[in-house]
């Protein structure tokens, strides 16, 4: 019977939900980060690295590959540009600080595609709830050097020329200067 019962209590608590809600005993809310919102602040001083953000969002398993090339591509980096500094590699979903923001600098990418083209855009925030700096990193775009904390970064973004998907990883070669002078003064 006490099995029922906590199994009742269970599908209660689950049934009550909202995105990123739930209750606990006597109806207190619980909030859970949703799936994309990083579970892991990181640590003071550190590196939050983010997993890329794709968009359009209903292409991030098409472009998880690209995804996964861009985070390890950005580990490397970071340990040129800040060698020794602690770094949280965030697995995919996780492609943004929580709503307290994170403790360490976050450092992310923005992979946008359009058919058989793409773009990169490097993503740096500071600890907290502070704007996120943009550097292009593959692509022709104008884009707003700033996004407010936790907005969607593709709305300040307007790519002008993609690069072939297939040709990403290298073109992105190119603007390594200054993505790691970026990551340096993010510092």
């Amino acid at each position: 019977m006490r099995v029922r019962t906590a199994i009742a209590a269970l599908i209660g608590v689950t049934a009550c939900t909202t995105a990123g809600e739930r209750r606990g005993p006597y109806d207190a809310p619980i909030v859970v980060p949703g799936p994309r919102v990083s579970h892991s602040r990181g640590e003071a001083g550190g590196i939050v690295l983010l997993w890329p953000r794709v968009y359009p969002s209903d292409l991030t398993v098409a472009m998880r590959p690209e995804a996964t090339a861009f985070q390890e591509r950005l580990r490397g980096l970071i340990a040129r540009a800040l060698p020794g500094r602690a770094v949280d590699v965030r697995p995919e979903p996780e492609r943004t600080c929580p709503a307290e923001g994170c403790l360490g600098t976050s450092i992310g990418v923005l992979l946008v595609r359009v058919d058989d083209g793409c773009a990169a855009v490097l993503q740096v925030g500071p600890p907290g709830r502070e704007p996120s700096r943009q550097e292009v990193w593959a692509g022709v775009m104008n884009l707003s050097l700033e996004v407010p904390f936790r907005e969607p970064p593709e709305s300040f973004v307007k790519v002008r020329d993609f690069v072939p998907c297939a040709q990403l990883l290298e073109a992105s070669h190119d603007r390594e200067t200054a993505i790691v002078r970026a990551i340096r003064e993010a510092d």
